[in-house]
């Protein structure tokens, strides 16, 4: 048996909504090979029982989640199309700048209705906004959750359900 190996693009594309109302956007895939749109990350999980917060037992588990975030016209796109987490500083700090151009032109043509920034870093953020403003989208809703590691996992789970459950009630979500 061989391994083949993941081509996570491809996978990420498999669950892009034709109409984008909720952008996730954070830093990249981890390094450890786990994947959000494999259904095996931690952002994955908490995302998912995040979702559950707002929407109870009817959301479906698991790789079926993932179709129901696509047909909500949810999204999660990566700043950095490797991994970075592993990195030290000063390499991932490049790596973020080096990215914001690229991530720019990924998002450009989408026009969501809300964008949701994961991870608190510095580094992360102005270069997730420099992207933001060079695909013309800086006047888009934008709210900032920490990534759900590290004793954050409280708070991602309880901002993001009650974000989820405004923009169901605005009738951006389904």
């Amino acid at each position: 048996m061989t391994n083949t190996p993941v081509n996570y693009e491809r996978l990420r594309k498999r669950y892009r909504p034709r109409v984008l109302r909720l952008l996730f956007i954070g830093e990249s895939r981890p390094a450890g090979g786990t994947f959000f749109y494999a259904a095996d990350s931690n952002l994955f999980f908490h995302t998912q029982s995040a979702f559950g917060g707002a929407y109870g037992d009817r959301l479906p588990q698991g790789v079926q989640f993932l179709n129901f975030f696509k047909s909500a016209g949810c999204y999660l796109e990566d700043l950095c199309l490797e991994p970075v987490n592993r990195l030290p500083p000063t390499p991932r700090r490049v790596a973020h700048h080096a990215a914001t151009g690229p991530l720019a032109e990924r998002i450009g043509s989408r026009r969501p209705g809300t964008i949701v920034v994961v991870g608190l870093g510095r580094s992360l953020r102005s270069c997730i906004g420099k992207a933001l403003k060079l695909a013309n989208l800086e006047d888009v809703p934008r709210f900032e959750l920490p990534f759900p590691a590290m004793s954050h996992q409280p708070r991602y789970l309880s901002e993001l359900s009650a974000l989820i459950e405004e923009l169901r009630a605005k009738g951006i979500l389904p």
